[in-house]
Order: structure tokens, then C-alpha cells, then sequence
């Protein structure tokens, strides 16, 4: 029997081999999940991203799943819970340079990926947690906003980033986009956001801000102003995320997106 490495909302990863591990997909998920997540990492892989290089999809007792290189290593959120402070920043640090690579690779091969615009808007208008105006300003005030070109993961957060003892990589490529890199870094700092405030544990909640604020500015080191464009995607990215329906995010969720979308008019 194949040991179970992981488990997490769409899959459980076990082992599957020589420096093998196998994703194997939920049995509510379509096996065209796997072949969309298979088909981008390989492209992200080979242009150069840091992600683990798939190898096949399979089918195992009715369950889609993908054959990936192992990483024997742990998670970047677990590694923030024991680390001292100073490795933490350095791993915040690692964090905003793997996603600033990723949003640096050529797309010639990662053409056929969903676009992040189209992506955003259809999930803003799924989240009826907010009214129909406000969806509406939501995709007007998106509308102002660059659309971008480039490699964005969608779900880019220190769970989805394996550390071993010679890379970080990034996983759980299901959602990725081809859009503005600013809007896939928004969409990090309010999963940080949203993470903290159900934290009750006072230590977790300085070493997750810390981490995170460190993660923002090393990724805004060359141009503060990122800062700002950030800050403008937040009401936009809190609103697609309502559509996930995660019941104890929605008043955070909708407080972010009418108050963000109220600092913007």
C-alpha cells in the first residue's frame, strides 16, 4: 500500500516509486483537472519556473492523479512555526523571489492558459454574498487595471511551496492564469490576511505578519509603487475569492471588498 504523504482540500499525495510521488485527485474532481494541472506544470516546468516536473496522469480505482518528481521536504507554512525569526525572513524572502521568477518566464509554451481577467470576473459574479452593484463597481474597478501577460499561479501561499535542502518549488498548479503579476501577489497577501485573523494563537499571528510583510516589500524592492497597484487588486481579489464559498472567510471577504472598493472611488 502507497503511504499517504499529504492531504488537502482537492487531493492526497502518497508515495509511487522511486523519487515518485502520485497527486491523486478527490473523486468528486473530473479527470480534466488533472490533465489541465498536469499540462501547465510541465509548460511552467519547462520554462523554467520552480515547480516539480510531472511525468504522467493515471486513473487509480476511478480517481484522477498526476505522477510528480518527490520533493522530500516540508512545506513553507510549517517550516514558519519553528524556525527562529531570522530563518523565517530569509524564507519570506526565498518566497517573493520564486514568485517573481515565475512571473518572469517566457509564455510561448503556456499560451492555452485560462486568462486571470476573465477568471476574476466570472468568480465575482458567482460571490452573492455581495449585491449585484457592488459585483458591478468590483468589475468596472477592474476594468482600470492592467491585464498583464504573465505567469500567475492563482493559489500562491507558503502551504503550496515545498522547501528541501536544495530548492523551493511551487505546487498545486490548478489554478494558475495568464494575467497581471500584481493581481496573483494581491491575491498571496489576502490569503495571509484572512489566515492571520482566524489565528488565535498570538506567536502565529506576529510570525505570519512578519513573514508576510517581508515577502511584500522583497517582492516591491525594485518599485515601492507596487505596493499601491497591489493595494487596488485587494477588493477585486477578496470578491473572487467569496465564490470558493469557505463560510468562516465570508465577512472578512465581504468587508475587504467594500471597504477596499470604498478607499478606491
Amino acid at each position: 500500500m502507497n503511504q499517504m504523504l499529504a492531504r488537502g482540500r482537492m487531493a492526497e499525495v502518497l508515495e509511487w516509486g522511486e523519487g515518485r510521488v502520485l497527486k491523486l485527485y478527490f473523486p468528486e474532481f473530473p479527470f480534466e483537472d488533472a490533465l489541465h494541472e498536469a499540462r501547465v506544470t510541465a509548460a511552467a516546468h519547462l520554462a523554467g519556473a520552480g515547480v516539480p516536473e510531472p511525468h504522467e496522469v493515471i486513473e487509480r480505482e476511478g480517481r484522477p492523479g498526476i505522477v510528480f518528481d518527490r520533493i522530500d521536504g516540508e512545506t513553507m507554512l510549517e517550516r514558519i512555526w519553528r524556525l527562529s525569526t531570522y530563518e523565517v525572513l530569509a524564507d519570506a524572502v526565498t518566497m517573493a523571489n520564486l514568485h517573481r521568477a515565475m512571473h518572469t518566464v517566457p509564455t510561448v509554451a503556456i499560451t492555452d492558459l485560462p486568462v486571470q481577467r476573465e477568471k476574476l470576473e466570472r468568480r465575482i459574479g458567482a460571490a452573492t454574498a455581495l449585491t449585484a452593484r457592488v459585483r458591478e463597481r468590483l468589475i468596472e474597478h477592474q476594468a482600470s487595471l492592467s491585464d498583464g501577460r504573465a505567469v500567475c499561479h492563482g493559489d500562491f501561499h507558503p502551504g503550496n511551496i515545498l522547501v528541501s535542502a536544495s530548492r523551493a518549488v511551487a505546487i498545486d498548479w490548478i489554478d494558475a492564469s495568464l494575467g497581471d503579476p500584481l493581481a496573483d501577489v494581491a491575491r498571496t497577501r489576502l490569503l495571509f490576511e484572512t489566515g492571520m485573523r482566524r489565528r488565535r494563537d498570538s506567536d502565529q499571528r506576529r510570525r505570519a505578519g512578519l513573514f508576510a510583510k517581508t515577502y511584500l516589500e522583497a517582492y516591491a524592492s525594485e518599485d515601492p509603487d507596487v505596493l499601491n497597484i497591489i493595494q487596488r487588486w485587494l477588493p477585486i481579489v477578496a470578491a473572487a475569492r467569496l465564490a470558493e464559498g469557505i463560510d468562516e472567510e465570508e465577512e472578512d471577504l465581504v468587508t475587504l471588498a467594500i471597504e477596499g472598493l470604498e478607499r478606491l472611488e
